[in-house]
Order: structure tokens, then C-alpha cells, then sequence
């Protein structure tokens, strides 16, 4: 018999090898194989009784005494191979834990699985903002019925922590319901303890972060996404994806409904709704919270608006009723540059070149490669010259307590549970991500400008995103200082989240951005830039040349140089396409020929 099996590489072609008919090997099982002279681990995708390839290899050893893989994963692995345009084999590896990803013995003691009762993929979009317990006990509905129909449950959530809160409510509210949790950046130990639950068929629900969408469950009868527009869904390591495109394929393979929840809807899952292909829940309670903008044009508030005398007068104003107040201000830190006063040199990093910063915790350190220098000995001419640029969020706090000495004045910097008594609040993000929502009577921000200057397409949405969760925290006021007050962001503030998304739209069809084209992101990494150069030239040459056979108008930007590690440069190419096929098709054809040689390649889609 033969099976035929692919390897953890970018090797996109599978390889024959027999074995014995008295050897128990199935479709999904894991074997060790002989490749290219070394053992790896392979993953069967077939069985059969003959190969076209001649003098095979046989398998050396099964790991496996049941398959890793369900006949859906494989599915699952080959429909994300085609659209992402990674190997099979790097996909299913993947899709694996970490302890088996090695040479590991697999021993499963698999429950009888009954039959799938046939039924149709829904895709549900749940718009809630503040009351988790309505959406909880929305979630218990649907895994209560799944129960019913002995059908498992995927429930993806954005961080750990909300993992275990789910999972607590959960298992209060349901008897007898065993939970698993399945998160991407476990010890290997535990999570294969986890995964091997799963697998077995001991607990009905997965709950976990991305990398939960791999769960090895059966009978799958519904996935839900919580906060579906976060941006730490996108995998930043190769092979890259996103979770939103996975949860689509996935139920469409396992016939499960798909539940996706946010506050204020992704593009993509705002065109599904206009087009009606999803069913629409609304359980969003508006807060009746005033905004006001202030040109900075308008008032000559300085550097800084922050400490103008009109933005301190109206934080004194609520302070003076016992009002509390939250200031946000997105930068770590105490001081975001270091310049030194002799030599007029913006200092940099000693290992990785990258800027400097200063904090009062981890005192001289580099953003990128974690490098720390308590003493300050790194610059030649020595210490005492060396000015700290900039307000980071620990030196607005020490600004803040000598405008308001009588004030308790907090900064929030991680996740962590807040005292009771505070007037003033100062935090950075990390203030969407708690446990339980923070408001205050006054919600300031200041800086939003350089944010919208970020170079992504997606900085308008994002901070529109940000703003109408501030506006959520504000019980009276959101105060926002800008030089562009008639920016269509701030106008939506007070027109509607829906006027936003069709605005957006428009200046995207104006632009020709996603939705209505499709950009592919091609980086390249390696040791020597005059290696680097060459490479991607000869990449972009090969790009341009396969555009030409395309009757479709196609763009390509770049070589744009980017940071890297301290050990490897990094350059990118940009193309643009009309439609995602097209732009699969050129990618695919240039992705065959070019020869990576010493360089690294990865690859995103939009």
C-alpha cells in the first residue's frame, strides 16, 4: 500500500511512500519518514494501492494510533493552502500543538462519534457593546442546543483572560459541560493536554484564542468569534491568516453556524451585511455622551494642548464637583527619543540601530530588540548630555500631579485591576481591554492627528473604532483636540456609525483600497542588503513581467525598505490587483519561479 504524505515545508508537492498492508495507517495520521536524508515527520493525505513514482521510500515509523487530523481538517488545510498560497504541509503543521509538531508518540482513545445530522451554515453577526451577560447567555442558547444534537462548540475570544471568564460563566450556567481551552502560545505540555481532550471527544466546548479555529472537534456544530474586529487576529508569523477568513471556511466545511460579535463591524463584515448574507442580532445600547472638538488652529494652546490653560481649566471644572476623569494618551513610557545636547545625535539602539527610549522601570531601552541599559554608558560622550524627548505616559503623570497635588492620579499602563479611589486616569490602550469596563464623567484625548497619520489604509477605521469606545466611557463629555476638525471621522461622531462605513466606503472606491481591489505584501529578509536588493528587484521584475499577461490593470510599489531584527534586514514589495484571483494567480506563477535562496520570504494578502 502506499501512502502519500506532505512535509512541514514550502514544498507544495506531496511524496509516495509504502508500507506494509498489516500496518494500521489511515488518512490524518502523522508517520516518520526519510526526506531528503533526514527524518521528518509527515502527515498522510492519502491512501492507495499504487504510485506513478518509482523505488519508494517506506514509512519508517506511525505515530499515530488514530488520526490526528479529522477528514474535515484536511479539507479545512487544503482550502486555506489555495487562498493563502502556503504549502498544505506548513498549514497542517500549524494547525498542530507544539508537542507534536516533534517526533512524538500519539496515543488517542477516541469516544464513538455518531453521525452528522445534515443541516445548512448560518453566519449570525451579534452587535453588543456593553452587557456581557445578555451575550453570554446567548452563547449558552446556542451551545445548549448544539448539546441537544451532541454537537461541539469553538468559542475564539481576542486574549486569555476573557477565555477564563466565559469559561467560568459557562460551567455555572450549563451542568455537566467540560471546557477545554486551546491557546497558540501555551507550554507545549499543556496545550497538547488540552488539544488531546478535544480530540478525544471529553469536552464539548473549545475556548482559546486564535489558534483555536484548529480545534480537532468533530460533530462541529457552531463557531463564535468574539470581537471579531480585533486587530490581533491577523497571525503575524508565517504562515500568516486571519482568524475572520478561517471562521468563514471552517463553517462553511463543517455546515456549522458561525457567530461573529464586535461593537462596530469590520468592512468586510459590514459588506455581508448591506449585501444581506449575514443575519443581523442588535443588542447595542447607545450612550448619550456629548462631543466636543477643539480646533487647535482656533486657540494658541502651544506645543501641547494638554496643558493649555483651556483644556486644564475644563479637567479643574470637573474635578471641583467630584467628577472623575480619564485622560487618554497612547504613549509608553516616559520619554519616546533620546537626543544627546553635545553632539546633537539622536541616540540609537547599540544592538539593532533602532531609536532609544527611557522609562522609569526599565530605565535606557530599545522598542524592537528589548535591549536595556541602566547606567546610560552607551553613548561616547557619556550620560550627562543626554536629553529625554517627548511625553510618555509616566512623565504626564508627574506633570499632572503638579498642576492637581490633592488629586489621586493614576496611570494604566497593563492589564490589572483598578483601585476604587482615583480622580484622574491616564491610560494608554490598555484601557479597552479590561475585565470591566472604566468610565469617568470626562474623556480627554489629545494626539489623535499623528495617529491618523499612520501609514495604513486602515487608520481611519481604526480610530473612528477607538473614538466611539471612548465616547462609551464618557458619561457627560469627550473632549478631543485636533488641527482637522472637519475630518468625515469626527463628523461621524455625531451622524452615525453607518454614515461612517458608507463614507469609508466611498473614499475606498475613490482610492481603489479593499474592498474594491485586493494588495498583497511580499517581504523579504536577510543578513546582506546588497544580497537583499537583488532579490527583490529580481522579484518585482518577475511580478511585472507575469502582469503583463493579465488583461487586468496591475500595480506594484516598492522595494520599500522596513524594520527587521538585529540580524536581518528586511525589504517589500506592494501589489495591487482588482479582484483576489487575480491577484492569487500572478503570486502563484511568480511564487514557482523565483528561487529564495538565502533570503526569507513571507507573503500577507488583503
Amino acid at each position: 500500500m502506499i501512502a502519500e504524505v506532505l512535509v512541514g515545508l514550502e514544498i507544495k508537492k506531496s511524496f509516495d511512500y509504502k508500507f506494509k498492508d498489516n500496518l494500521f495507517l489511515k488518512e490524518g495520521m502523522r508517520v516518520l519518514v526519510d526526506f531528503a536524508g533526514k527524518e521528518r515527520v509527515g502527515f498522510v493525505v492519502r491512501i492507495k494501492k499504487s504510485s506513478s513514482q518509482r523505488k519508494l521510500k517506506s514509512v519508517l515509523e506511525v505515530l499515530d494510533n488514530f488520526p490526528a487530523f479529522t477528514p474535515n481538517l484536511l479539507k479545512f488545510s487544503q482550502k486555506i493552502s489555495k487562498y493563502y498560497l502556503y504549502s498544505q504541509g506548513e498549514i497542517l503543521e500549524m494547525m498542530l500543538p507544539l508537542y507534536l509538531r516533534r517526533k512524538k508518540i500519539l496515543r488517542i482513545q477516541p469516544q464513538n462519534f455518531s453521525s452528522q445530522i445534515s443541516r445548512r451554515e448560518e453566519v449570525i453577526y451579534l452587535r453588543e457593546n456593553i452587557t456581557k451577560t445578555d451575550r453570554f447567555n446567548y452563547y449558552k442558547e446556542i451551545i445548549e442546543a448544539n448539546l441537544r444534537n451532541n454537537k461541539k462548540v469553538i468559542i475564539c475570544v481576542p486574549q486569555k483572560e476573557e477565555a477564563f471568564f466565559i469559561k467560568d460563566f459557562l460551567e455555572e450556567n450549563i451542568k455537566a459541560l467540560s471546557v477545554a481551552l486551546l491557546f497558540g502560545s501555551e507550554r507545549a505540555s499543556s496545550q497538547f493536554k488540552e488539544w488531546l481532550k478535544l480530540r478525544e471527544g471529553k469536552a464539548q466546548v473549545c475556548i482559546g484564542t486564535r489558534f483555536a479555529i484548529f480545534s480537532p472537534l468533530q460533530n462541529l456544530g457552531a463557531i463564535v468569534v468574539e470581537k471579531e474586529n480585533f486587530f490581533g487576529y491577523f497571525q503575524p508569523e508565517k504562515p500568516f491568516y486571519h482568524l475572520r477568513d478561517l471562521a468563514l471556511m471552517r463553517a462553511k466545511i463543517d455546515k456549522a453556524v458561525l457567530v461573529f460579535h464586535s461593537d462596530f463591524p469590520s468592512l468586510e463584515l459590514y459588506s455581508l451585511l448591506k449585501r444581506k448574507k449575514i443575519t443581523y442580532i442588535n443588542m447595542f445600547k447607545e450612550i448619550d455622551s456629548k462631543v466636543k472638538i477643539f480646533n487647535l488652529e482656533d486657540y494658541k494652546l502651544g506645543r501641547e494642548a494638554l496643558f493649555s490653560g483651556l483644556s486644564l481649566e475644563i479637567i479643574r471644572s470637573y474635578l471641583d464637583k467630584k467628577k472623575r476623569v480619564i485622560i487618554f494618551w497612547n504613549r509608553k513610557g516616559f520619554a519616546n527619543l533620546l537626543r544627546c545636547n553635545l553632539c546633537k545625535e539622536i541616540i540609537k539602539c547599540p544592538r539593532c540601530g533602532n531609536f532609544l527610549s527611557f522609562s522609569l522601570d526599565k530605565h535606557y531601552f530599545c522598542r524592537r530588540c528589548g535591549y536595556k541599559n541602566k547606567e546610560g554608558d552607551f553613548h561616547r560622550c557619556g550620560r550627562d548630555y543626554i536629553k529625554k524627548i517627548g511625553i510618555g505616559i509616566e512623565r504626564l503623570q508627574l506633570k499632572f500631579k503638579r498642576f492637581f497635588p490633592d488629586k489621586k492620579i493614576l496611570k494604566l499602563t497593563k492589564e490589572e485591576i483598578l483601585p476604587k479611589n482615583w480622580d484622574i486616569l491616564i491610560s494608554t490602550q490598555k484601557i479597552l481591554f479590561l475585565k470591566s469596563p472604566v468610565c469617568a464623567q470626562l474623556v480627554v484625548f489629545s494626539g489623535i492627528d499623528s495617529l491618523l497619520s499612520w501609514g495604513d489604509f486602515n487608520s481611519s477605521l481604526e480610530v473612528y473604532h477607538l473614538l466611539e469606545r471612548l465616547k462609551e466611557m464618557a458619561r457627560e463629555e469627550l473632549i478631543i483636540f485636533t488641527f482637522h476638525p472637519s475630518y468625515y471621522l469626527f463628523q461621524a461622531l455625531k451622524k452615525g456609525w453607518e454614515w461612517f462605513y458608507k463614507r469609508e466606503f466611498k473614499e475606498r472606491k475613490a482610492w481603489e483600497l479593499p474592498p474594491y481591489s485586493h494588495l498583497a505584501k511580499i517581504s523579504l529578509r536577510a543578513k546582506r542588503e546588497k544580497t537583499l536588493l537583488k532579490r527583490i528587484e529580481t522579484l518585482k521584475a518577475l511580478i511585472e513581467k507575469q502582469s503583463l499577461k493579465v488583461a487586468s490593470k496591475i500595480e506594484v510599489y516598492g522595494p520599500l525598505k522596513e524594520k527587521a531584527s538585529s540580524k536581518k534586514l528586511s525589504y517589500s514589495l506592494v501589489v495591487k490587483a482588482p479582484t483576489y484571483n487575480i491577484i492569487n494567480k500572478i503570486l502563484k506563477k511568480v511564487l514557482e519561479k523565483f528561487k529564495k535562496s538565502t533570503t526569507k520570504l513571507s507573503l500577507i494578502i488583503n
